[in-house]
């Protein structure tokens, strides 16, 4: 396979949070927050980088929970690692980032 048959992907996601623009900036730009509310249903989180600036970067590695689900993961056996780059951080207003 060739880098040029390879598709790119893009996903995307929305959800209508009550909460105000600064709980949702600090969820966000805070590295402990993000280990309780990112890894889906099934999963921890640890923080292996976190630099919450424009330009900085981020890696967070996601274990599943129980022996049922050994060789489910992307990264390896038990696992999937997020990533990306902040774009944009506007404190309060705007939060942009490449997963």
């Amino acid at each position: 396979m060739t880098d040029s048959s390879i598709k790119k992907r893009t996903d995307s996601a929305s959800r209508l949070i009550k909460a105000s623009p600064e709980t949702i900036y600090q969820a966000f730009t805070d590295p402990r927050a993000w280990v309780s509310w990112l890894p889906p249903e099934g999963m921890s989180g640890q923080i292996d980088s976190f630099d919450a600036r424009e330009g900085g970067s981020y890696r967070m590695v996601l274990n599943y929970i129980g022996s049922d689900h050994v060789n489910l993961g992307k990264s390896s056996e038990g696992t999937d690692i997020v990533q990306g780059t902040f774009l944009a951080l506007v404190p309060n207003k705007k939060i942009r980032a490449v997963f």
